[in-house]
């Protein structure tokens, strides 16, 4: 079984931590930056980001790796959700913007491989969000760890519902 851990590059350790091996180069913009997520998603494919906001992808377990950033991302990546579907799609979260002021929920995706990206927040209240789940069995059920509560979407990200429907105050 193999173990990835992120530093400013992905290691991999096939003997629970006794030995690392380098499967990527410095995939950070800078000095005092780290890879803050890593997902990988099986058939040799990690997605990895980064606290300077960066995006890497490898499909070849870490040979080569492609910077697929989505356009205007500034802040931290919290997280990565690979879609266990067909067609290489993937949620990014970021977590924290550079400069302060009120945040702003920020999930992007991609349906082809981090080559193209589209802002999903359509029905989520200001507010960060700390994590983005597919369903194990539906890629179309999306759910939302949000600052204000839990948020699912039935259309793959593309709208967004409160899950504190009739909950009591706590």
């Amino acid at each position: 079984q193999t173990l990835l851990m992120g530093l400013q590059y992905v290691l991999a350790t096939h003997d629970g931590g006794q030995h690392w091996q380098p499967l990527s180069p410095n995939l950070t913009a800078g000095a005092g930056a780290a890879i803050t997520a890593l997902a990988p998603a099986g058939h040799g494919i990690i997605w990895a980001g980064t606290s300077d906001g960066r995006v890497q992808l490898t499909n070849d377990n870490g040979k080569t790796w492609r910077l697929v950033t989505p356009s205007g991302l500034t802040g931290r990546i919290a997280d990565i959700e690979p879609s266990r579907g067909p067609g290489g799609a993937a949620f990014v979260v970021v977590g924290g913007r550079r400069g302060g002021g009120a945040a702003k929920p920020e999930i992007y995706r991609s349906t082809d491989n981090g080559s193209s990206w589209r802002l999903s927040t359509a029905g989520l209240p200001p507010g960060s969000i700390a994590a983005v789940r597919e369903d194990t069995e539906n890629p179309q059920l999306i759910f939302a760890a949000a600052d204000s509560g839990v948020f699912a979407s039935l259309d793959g990200g593309s709208q967004w519902r409160t899950l504190e429907v009739n909950r009591p105050a706590s």
